[in-house]
């Protein structure tokens, strides 16, 4: 039994009947540090019935291991190909044989616990899996001080009378003493000695030091990952997306942040799924409802405040969550509603010409601007047809309305035009009035 010293890391690969990476429930919550170490000397017997099981030809795993780490205890093994479910079963359940002999009279023994709880390894424990602690990431900053020679040690040995100013003081110090480098169960986790001083730094360096080491090990006894049980070597890990509805529901509750709501919400639900950790919700087998339907059972658990009813939201957070669930339609800028880009636009001026703006070409016909184009022979505007993205203006200066490039009418072929406003009869006034007064000439 040891702390673990790296946390592998783990693959995304897609989801199928056979898996590589296979993860079991022991018990939880984590027991405390004194009920950990109780369980060294059977661990330490424990550890070579299930080496020698492994060690025949025919066992289908190349590392299995028991971790405690801060939810409780877990079973990780990697077998040598791929495999169902139910054979992983099977073996892990050969090979924790031996935990029985320790466990009589147990209601529940750890491994009935496994053979109920085992799975593939998926996207919710690659979260847990993120979230372990080994020692080297909780040790804190030990204190640094300087190591002067006896005079000067003497000359200040009452200008620091505090701990809070001696340790303020010696981290500034360029020579430093980084304290030790680990915790290990095997050295009963015992405090290293302190570094040789002299007598005016000595006492206080070594309450520094002691409080350090302290806080170490009550965050190491806390949370740090210990591996009870250990066969082969921990190396990389594959994970699968979530394909347990419950478990896509914790899933998306813990990548929420705080507060969150439902156009949020969606927005993540909908990022996760084009990462693959999500089913989409858009696609040939897709299915909206299901997808709100996730979402909306996350957020009632993260945030039981928050408004549930698509309905009752603000428009922006309709659009929002409309834009979430069909990416690949093009939305009113202003509504949820699907847009129709053949007759709604809005103009900006740039440089003095009236241009579209990129940023609000998309209208739904309740939306729609009153400047709306028309044909220029028939004057209808439901058969015009768009080429682009973006809307064409052909001299708008010289004509006095706007006429389109790429806005022709299916049935006259003729280009669309546009009459202008108030606002782009006074811009275009303005523009005439200045050009027509920088053209005359002074008199002589």
């Amino acid at each position: 039994m040891e702390f673990l010293t790296q946390t592998p890391p783990a693959q995304l690969v897609e989801c199928a009947t056979k898996h590589t990476c296979f993860i079991a429930e022991l018990f939880d919550p984590r027991p405390d540090w004194h009920a950990i170490l109780a369980y060294r000397e059977t661990m330490r017997k424990l550890q070579a019935s299930v080496e020698e099981l492994a060690a025949r030809g025919r066992c289908p795993f190349t590392q299995l291991g028991i971790y405690v780490d801060h939810e409780g205890a877990c079973l990780l093994a990697t077998s040598k190909k791929e495999m169902q479910l139910c054979h992983a079963r099977s073996g892990l359940s050969t090979l924790l044989q031996p935990l029985d002999l320790y466990e009589e009279g147990a209601q529940t023994t750890s491994r009935k616990r496994m053979e109920k709880s085992v799975r593939p390894f998926d996207a919710l424990d690659k979260i847990r899996l993120d979230a372990w602690k080994t020692t080297t990431e909780l040790r804190p900053s030990f204190p640094k001080a300087p190591k002067p020679e006896k005079e000067e040690a003497e000359a200040q040995q009452g200008s620091a009378t505090r701990l809070q100013d001696f340790l303020a003081a010696v981290t500034e110090s360029e020579d430093e003493d980084s304290g030790p480098p680990a915790l290990a169960i095997a050295d009963e986790m015992a405090e290293p000695l302190c570094p040789d001083m002299c007598e005016g730094d000595l006492s206080l360096y070594r309450e520094g030091y002691a409080h350090a080491h302290a806080a170490w090990t009550d965050s190491v006894q806390r949370t740090a990952v210990v591996v009870m049980l250990a066969v082969g070597e921990l190396k990389q890990l594959q994970f699968i997306p979530c394909h347990r509805e419950e478990r896509r529901v914790q899933f998306l509750m813990a990548k929420l942040g705080d507060l969150p709501d439902l156009a949020e919400t969606c927005t993540l639900a909908a990022e996760l799924a084009r990462e693959g950790l999500l089913p989409s919700p858009s696609g040939p087998r897709a299915r909206k409802a299901e997808f709100l339907k996730r979402c909306q059972a996350a957020l009632q658990k993260k945030n039981p405040l928050a408004q549930l009813d698509v309905k009752r939201l603000p428009s922006e957070d309709q659009r929002a969550i409309a834009l979430a669930l069909e990416s690949e339609k093009k939305l009113c800028s202003k509504c949820p509603n699907q847009a129709k880009t053949s007759t709604q636009f809005t103009l900006s001026w740039f440089n003095g010409v009236p241009e579209p703006d990129a940023g609000t070409t998309w209208f739904c016909a309740t939306c729609a601007p009153a400047r709306a184009a028309v044909c220029s022979s028939c004057g209808k505007h439901g058969t015009l047809a768009q080429e682009g993205e973006h809307l064409r203006s052909i001299s708008p200066l010289v004509l006095g309305y706007h006429s389109f490039s790429n806005l022709n009418c299916t049935n006259c072929r003729r280009q669309a035009i546009a009459p202008f406003n108030a606002a782009d009869k006074r811009r275009y006034h303005e523009l005439r009035g200045a050009e027509m007064r920088s053209c005359k000439r002074p008199r002589f």
